[in-house]
This record gives structure tokens, sequence and C-alpha cells, in this order.
């Protein structure tokens, strides 16, 4: 063999080489660079205490409501107007901050246009932003109220912490999320993805403060025009429990404003009245037992509620006593032929656990937010469900970690 052949081999396994060690010191320093960055930003964090919204009914009537709704697509923004424009109340509300966050899973279509845009700027990337700012900026210009709007890039399963993160930073009252499935022509009820639902569960788990699940059945239209002239008519359900008064403290809000026209619908469950319950049979130390201790917050809510918005004209009031699951639906396919959204509670109380048996299919709306969303039961109007923040566990205690690749700051919407 030549020398220059010897030479010339040589060469290709230094390259070889160098390219091998290269590659490998690339890999340790990007990895090196994130654990960095992610323990400066805990450590920076330390101390601070996390942000915990005390509830929307412990805030009081005359708090600021602050509204953050997660959009993913243009299908979510025309129910977003409609759900932000309730919220708002009367001109006599107590004010209302909304925010607007535009949330982009990362793929290589979207590393692909961070990577060849030309300038720094906020320049919306993916296929829908640049329609939903401006959909958003035009309902604001029509006299709609003020927004803020972000967008938000990451991995799906890490999103819910640019949420939660979002969350503490407007110290929003509650976070509203698109539901994980969507309605199709024909009225059934189909999967988004599995990472949507799994998205919508981690939110529920660690947010801040309330959260609220969509699930839209035409709620916004089928066109992105602004809804400040559009007529709803909202059904809330009341069961028992703090999600149910949380739902209902949110369901005040809408009362108040012109264009909605509220009613409030009690259910009783009619074996309390025919069996013998533990509140005859007390406890052992002679204390409440526990549910009898919710029944007497329940009362207390509804009679101050009942007060303010019932004896003043606002909603309406009705009860309905029911002895099965079966009547239970029936009274709410009833209910759902002169509603267009029905407003209710995630959690169990009682009447849940002696009335609705059965599997659920989506446990995270609880169970009569599971019954309102399923198809086999044909209910065509949008329910929202509404989640009670829990103070978070102790290993939390010090904050989330902001781990998102990129989070494009709030933005004021130019008004007219």
């Amino acid at each position: 063999m030549s020398k220059h052949g010897v030479c010339s081999g040589f060469i290709q396994v230094v390259n070889r080489r160098s390219a091998t060690i290269l590659t490998v010191a690339s890999l340790l320093s990007s990895f090196l660079s994130a654990f960095a960055l992610l323990a400066l930003k805990q450590y920076a964090r330390r101390g601070i205490p996390p942000y915990m919204h005390p509830g929307i009914e412990r805030q009081g009537v005359f708090a600021e409501l602050r509204v953050l709704a997660c959009l993913h697509s243009t299908t979510d923004v025309p129910t977003a107007i409609n759900y932000i424009e309730a919220f708002r109340g009367s001109s006599t509300s107590a004010p209302l901050a909304a925010y607007t966050m535009h949330l982009i899973e990362y793929n290589d279509r979207i590393a692909c246009q961070l990577e060849y845009r030309h300038d720094n700027s906020n320049t919306p990337v993916g296929a829908d932003a640049e329609e939903i700012a401006a959909v958003l900026e035009a309902y604001v210009k029509g006299g709609g109220t003020p927004l803020n709007h972000t967008t938000a890039i990451s991995f799906m399963f890490n999103m819910h912490q640019d949420v939660c993160t979002s969350a503490e930073d407007v110290k929003a009252s509650i976070v509203v999320l698109p539901f994980h499935m969507f309605q199709r022509l024909d009225g059934k009820m189909q999967v988004r993805s599995s990472a949507h639902r799994a998205f919508n569960r981690r939110v529920l788990e660690h947010a801040p403060c309330t959260v609220g699940v969509l699930a839209c059945r035409g709620l916004g239209g089928t066109t992105l025009a602004s809804a400040t002239g559009k007529r709803h008519r909202v059904t809330g359900l009341f069961f028992g429990g703090p999600d149910d008064r949380e739902a209902l403290a949110l369901g005040g809000r809408m009362a108040e404003h012109p264009n909605v026209s509220f009613r409030l619908v009690r259910f009783i469950c009619g074996r309390l009245h025919t069996s013998l319950t533990l509140s005859e049979c007390g406890t052992a130390d002679g204390t409440a037992p526990p549910h009898e201790k919710v029944e007497a917050l329940d009362e207390e809510f509804l009679d101050d509620f009942c007060q303010r918005y019932v004896e003043s004209g606002r909603m309406r009031y009705e009860e309905r006593m029911v002895s099965s699951e079966a009547e239970t639906v029936d009274a709410l396919r009833e209910l759902d032929a002169s509603s267009e959204l029905f407003l209710v509670g995630q959690g169990t109380s009682r009447f849940t656990e002696l009335m609705i048996s059965g599997s659920e299919e989506c446990p995270e709306l609880g169970p009569i937010g599971d019954l309102l969303s399923c198809s086999d039961y044909s209910i065509t109007s949008s329910v929202l469900v509404v989640k009670q923040r829990l103070p978070l566990p102790p290993k939390q205690k010090g904050g989330l970690i902001e781990a998102s690749l990129m989070t494009i700051g709030y933005a004021s919407l130019p008004k007219s």
C-alpha cells in the first residue's frame, strides 16, 4: 500500500472519529444547557409562594373576573368570543380581564417556520395563527371586550405547563379549555386526539385556579363573526357540592348580561325523602356528617344567590324532583329543548352518588358533564363543566417550572 493511501485512510478515520466526538459533545451540551436553564428558573422561583386563586365563589361578586381562554384552532374562536362576551355581564358588573392563548403543537412544520423566519418579531406562526389574531382583533374593534392575546408553542406533553404558568402570570380566576371532542355534522361527538384529552386532564390537575372544560355544540355558530349582539339561553344545573357552587358563581356574571337569558334548575333526589340517610343516624362523636356540612353550605349559597339574582328578576328558578337516572335524563332532555348552554360543576354529590350509575366515558367532566356530553342521549346544547381548584400537593409548593419552547408575550389587541 502506498504512503498516500495510508494517509488517506488515516484522515478518514480521524474525520469519522471527530464527527462522532463533535456529535456527542453537541448532544451533551444541549442537554446540559437545558438542565442548567431549568435549574436556574427553579432557583429563581424558590421562596416565591405559588399563585392560588381562592375561587370565584369566594372572591366576591364585585371582584374582577380574570379569564384565560385557550384556543387550539380557528373552530375554537367563535365559541371563546361568545363565552367571553357573556362573562362581561352588564355595565354595572365587576371588571373583566380577558386573555386568549393560542396553543400550537411543536412539530417539523412549525420548526421550519421558526427557523426560516426573517426577523425576531412576534409574527404568528402556524396555519391558523394569523386568522385567529385577525378575528379577535375584529371582535375588539367591533365593540367587544378588550382582549390580551398570546401564542405558545410547545410539545403536547408539556403544553399544560404553558397554560398553568400563564394562569399564574395573569392571576387568572378561571381557565377555559376546549373539550377534546368536537361535534360532527350528524350531531355525534368525535375525538380530536387522545393528546388533547391528556392535556385537559393535566391542566385540571395542576391549574392554580378554577378550570372550565367546554364541550361545544354550535355555541359560537359556524362563522368567525362578532358575538356582541347574539342572544343566549343558559341553564345552570345545581345538584350540590363546591363545584356546582363555583359554576353558579360564574353563572351570576352571565345572568347580568342583557343578552343572556339565565335559568337556574335545582335537582332534588326523591330517594333522599324516602330512605334512611346518614343525617338521620348521625356520627359516633355526635358531629354532623360531612355531607350535612356540604348541604348546609349549599343552602346558604343558594339563599344568597337567589336573593341577589332571582328576586331581582335577572334569572328564573326551578326545582326538579327525580327518583332515578332515567328521570334525570328525561328532565335534562326537556331542559335541552330550551337551552343553548348548560353550566354545571364537575364534582360528585349525594345526588349523583345515588342517581347516576354506570361507567363514565369522560370522568374528567364528572357524572353530569359526562352524561350531557355523551352522544347517546341526543343532547344538543353546549356544556361548560366547572372544577374548583384544589390545594397543590407539598411537592409542588415551589410553583411550576416553565418548560415551553416559546411563549410570545401578551399583546393588547387594538380597539377602534
